[in-house]
Formats: structure tokens, sequence, C-alpha cells
């Protein structure tokens, strides 16, 4: 994330640094479908706290801004690993992770919970003094980096699988928060002042 000053990156590094050697730790001997799920529990966590701490309510312009966060995230991956390498089938794990999430860190230690959870929240202080218009930046540069870190000191380099990885990570990010976050939101808003004609053609 090219956007940043290197002041304010500094001021997650230290707290992306040590997401990156737990998650290292715990999924160590780990295939990577459960590699995935850990780095999606982090991500999702992330930007669940970003929205619910950082912002009184939910509005369509921070959905907008969360959402289209993650796709250029998502995009920019695919930009500058997968594509130059070689095309890609990203969605080769979703199966896998969709039976996987919902138990790994469920059965996961606590205190690893505990700990991710609490140096997740540490990077989303810094977000809380951000004008709304700075925040897509710093929340692409903690996503971009933590993904970066994670694959370079638990995988060493690149190849086909962890490709595919990121962007089915990524993708299932988005979808969680479309499903928990803002369905919902538009659900009420669909109440509250009609749709916008979907009914004309289905």
């Amino acid at each position: 994330m090219p956007y940043l000053k290197k002041d304010d990156k500094s001021r997650y590094d230290a707290e992306i640094e040590a997401l990156v050697s737990i998650l290292d730790t715990e999924t160590r001997g780990c295939e990577l479908p459960q590699c995935a799920c850990h780095l999606h529990y982090v991500i999702g966590s992330f930007f669940d706290q970003v929205v619910e701490k950082r912002f009184a309510r939910i509005r369509y312009s921070i959905c907008a801004m969360v959402s289209g966060t993650m796709v250029n995230i998502r995009s920019e991956f695919y930009d500058r690993v997968v594509s130059p390498k070689c095309i890609v089938s990203p969605g080769r794990m979703i199966k896998s992770l969709a039976v996987l999430h919902a138990g790994i860190i469920k059965t996961a230690p606590s205190t690893y919970q505990k700990t991710l959870d609490a140096l997740v929240e540490k990077i989303c202080e810094v977000t809380m003094s951000l004008k709304m218009s700075d925040c897509a930046g710093h929340l692409n540069y903690v996503v971009s980096r933590l993904i970066i870190r994670f694959i370079a000191v638990r995988f060493k380099k690149v190849w086909s699988d962890i490709r595919c990885l990121v962007m089915d990570v990524m993708t299932g990010v988005y979808t969680d928060f479309y499903n928990n976050t803002m369905r919902p939101y538009e659900d009420i808003k669909i109440e509250e002042n009609g749709d916008v004609g979907y009914e004309d053609i289905l």
C-alpha cells in the first residue's frame, strides 16, 4: 500500500509482526485450508472491530468503504502476485474453508484467540482518530501487510496454492461482511424505504 507515509505505517507494524508470529507458530503443521481459516479469522475480526468501534452506527458509506477496501486488497494481490506468475482458479479451497472455518477458531485454545483479539483491538485503536476519508488506506495497509508478512514468515515464498489461499480468504472475508453486516442493514433500509425494484425482473 504505497499511499501511507512511513510514520503512519510504523503505527501498525509492531502489532502486525506480533500477529504474524502468533499465526506462524499456531499454523505450523497445518494444511493450507487450515492456515487460510486462521488468516480469515484475523482479517475478519479486524474489519468487524473497525466497523463496530470506529463508527458509531452502520451506514451505506461505511459498508461501501469497507467492502471496497476488501475488493481492492484482493485485486491488488491478484495484480501484483497472481497475474504475473500464472493463471489460477481461486475458489478451489472454498468448500474446505467453509467446513473448517466454523471449527478451527472455536476449537483453538482460548488464550490463542484472546491474544489475537487483543492485538487486533490494539491495531483497531489506531484507526479511532482517523478521518473517514483516510480509513480505507489504513485498512488496506494493515491487511495487505499482514498477508504479505504471513506468507513471508510462514511459507517463505509464493506458489500456486498460496495465491489461491489469499484470493479465497479475501473472498470469504468479503462474503462474511456482506452476509453479517451489509445484508442486514440493507434489509432494514428496504423495510424503511422500499426496494429498488428487483421485483420487476424476478
